[in-house]
């Protein structure tokens, strides 16, 4: 069984919860957070988040790893050729408690910019990098 950090609710049926795990300080971090939001903000009936922000390496390495026991098969193979994962790691938690990996920053990007073809701020954060100014921003949930 996954130990997650305390406060994780169970999933809320009909919804799909996308979760995040990165750095408290990170550019990518934050703009994974913020794409998340969005998707939310746009779409509260069916997304909710959670996120799980740490300052060091090896806590989100740590982390990351217990997620990814609970992964299906196919997805351990791509997501196991390494310890831990980038910053953020972030994957969808569905109402059966299942998950399904998403994977960094980019690969979200990659994932929710055909989802929302209208929605114009969650293509521009698909459409762009993260900046380095945002690492001047302290990321909490």
């Amino acid at each position: 069984m996954t130990r997650l950090p305390s406060g994780l609710a169970p999933p809320i049926p009909e919804m799909l919860r996308l979760c995040i795990s990165g750095f408290t300080v990170s550019h990518y971090t934050k703009h994974g957070k913020e794409l998340v939001e969005e998707i939310v903000k746009s779409n509260p009936e069916k997304y909710e988040s959670w996120f799980f922000f740490c300052f060091t390496a090896k806590e989100h390495g740590a982390f990351v790893n217990q997620i990814k026991l609970k992964l299906p098969s196919d997805q351990k193979e791509k997501f196991n050729v390494r310890d831990g994962w980038s910053a953020p790691f972030i994957w969808i938690e569905k109402e059966d408690g299942s998950i399904s990996a998403i994977g960094g920053c980019d690969e979200t990007r990659e994932w929710a910019a055909p989802l929302f073809p209208d929605n114009e701020l969650i293509q521009k954060l698909c459409s762009t990098k993260p900046s380095l100014w945002d690492l001047f921003t302290i990321n909490r949930a």
